[in-house]
């Protein structure tokens, strides 16, 4: 046979049994609020920040070098990279030893497991999530409002470090190569100076344009009046009545032009000015100091280049833009007392109605043969 009970049977039930079930239900009801009493309350301090772009820490960005505008805000992968570091054990292990957390949840740190159970504590009072419009929201709690305020702008502050020192590693290995280049540059640049100058010793050559002209000059000038005094000479020569003595001047000073027109166009003179020995010396000289200019113009870029590096390095770039920091919290985030209590009360009363319903239906003549069996 199989009873059947109604929803108003159920009900009569219930009715009979209200004095135990209200009594139940304010044991639970009372107990709850003297617990929740000893609770102790919780204030929540949130910061909200957006990741920057990588363009922010690029040399050629900064300086204007750039042959794109730049980037001011991350985009996704900005945003995962931040998630990333913010979810990290060293920033767990920074913030834990910049409050000193290990004291403060009562745990010694000698202990084997002492960092894996400050990590779980630290993590249940801290959130970092992505809102709606791409942001990123920190929150932290604690029983200090202003402990929580300055938790969560130092747990900002500590992400803004790693995320940068993350992006500048790259810069800081950029930097390496830039300066074994200035170095090897260096040397090029001092192998070619002294070669120029050894040169210009040997040649005796110091501005190959301005000693040319004079050479040229100097050159055409001599030749010019060895030719006329020579002309002179002769028609002196051939008249009757012309002194001695002036033809011999005339001679020694033709003479004495033939060796100074000698001497800057023969190749074997010693002279400092010498046509065909200048000719030979500004030709390699040029190439030489072509050179010396152009590895002077590429150690001029890489200085500027090192300077940059270094600059962005030494720099305080943000890795994030604030857009909210964080403020002491006035009133508490947890624990939310009439919500427990009025929890307790109504699963109270859910729980003593369904068992006074199990208890009954097991008192059946049904269940008790079921029993017996």
């Amino acid at each position: 046979m199989q009873i059947k009970e109604s929803l108003f049977d159920i009900l009569k039930l219930i009715v009979r049994q209200w004095k135990t079930i209200l009594r139940n239900v304010a044991i639970l009801t009372l107990i709850a609020i003297i617990a929740v009493l000893f609770l102790p309350n919780y204030y929540s301090s949130t910061t909200v920040f957006y990741p920057a772009s990588p363009d922010v820490m690029k040399p050629e960005h900064i300086f204007g070098n750039a042959t794109k505008e730049m980037e001011y805000y991350g985009t996704g992968v900005d945003l995962d990279r931040m998630l990333t570091v913010a979810q990290s054990g060293e920033l767990f292990d920074m913030m834990i030893d910049s409050f000193d957390l290990y004291k403060k949840y009562g745990i010694d740190p000698k202990g084997s497991k002492a960092r894996y159970k400050a990590h779980n504590i630290f993590n249940d009072h801290y959130s970092i999530e992505k809102t709606k419009l791409d942001a990123l929201e920190l929150t932290i709690e604690d029983k200090d409002p202003k402990q929580a305020a300055s938790m969560a702008n130092a747990c900002r502050y500590f992400i803004n470090e790693l995320v940068s020192k993350l992006l500048k590693s790259n810069l800081n290995e950029l930097a390496l190569t830039i300066k074994d280049n200035i170095v090897k540059k260096q040397k090029e640049v001092n192998i070619l100076a002294d070669s120029v100058q050894m040169l210009r010793n040997k040649y005796k050559i110091i501005d190959p344009e301005s000693q040319g002209t004079e050479i040229m000059q100097k050159m055409v000038n001599v030749e010019t009046k060895y030719k006329r005094e020579k002309e002179r000479l002769k028609i002196l020569e051939s008249l009757p009545n012309v002194p001695r003595d002036t033809i011999n001047m005339l001679k020694a000073m033709v003479a004495g032009l033939n060796e100074e027109y000698k001497s800057i166009t023969d190749s074997n003179t010693t002279s400092a000015i010498n046509f065909n020995n200048f000719n030979e010396g500004r030709n390699i000289i040029e190439i030489m100091g072509t050179q010396l200019r152009s590895a002077k113009d590429y150690l001029t870029v890489y200085n500027v280049r090192y300077g940059q590096v270094l600059g962005v390095l030494n720099g305080k770039n943000n890795a994030l833009h604030l857009v909210e920091k964080a403020e002491i919290p006035l009133v508490k985030s947890r624990p939310k007392r009439s919500l427990i209590v009025l929890s307790v009360l109504i699963m109270g009363l859910m729980a003593n109605v369904i068992g006074i319903i199990i208890r009954n239906t097991l008192r059946s003549p049904e269940w008790k043969r079921l029993w017996n069996e």
